[in-house]
């Protein structure tokens, strides 16, 4: 099956999770920044879901879903991937910074018992 991307939860509101779709932003955002930083912004209570389009496309709400033409539909769909790739990108490489600092520091310790070692 098609996986589902974990939950992402808004950096401002921790505890809140990412479900809204500001169209005026082009950004997905917790309930709390909708209310606040967003306030007075187009958005749709939307979150991400599985479809004919892949587990990107977003779920718009009934009211909202026939006054979208198909472009603005893939724009948005198009920007929600564009952003969860973002995100993936950016967890590969805090991981790959995880993994390789060990590497890097035996590396400096080698280095450093070399230059000790020209020095007797």
């Amino acid at each position: 099956g098609i996986p589902t991307p974990p939950t992402k939860f808004c950096r401002l509101h921790p505890s809140e999770p990412l479900k809204l779709f500001c169209f005026t932003c082009k950004q997905l955002t917790c309930r709390d920044c909708q209310l606040m930083v967003h306030k007075n912004h187009r958005y749709t209570g939307s979150a991400p879901s599985k479809g004919p389009h892949g587990p990107y496309r977003l779920s718009l709400s009934p009211s909202l879903s026939p006054s979208l033409s198909p472009s603005l539909s893939l724009s948005l769909s198009l920007s929600l991937r564009y952003q969860f790739v973002s995100e993936a990108v950016d967890s590969l490489k805090k991981q790959l910074e995880v993994k390789v600092q060990p590497i890097r520091s035996a590396h400096r310790d080698k280095v450093r018992q070399s230059l000790r070692d020209m020095e007797i």
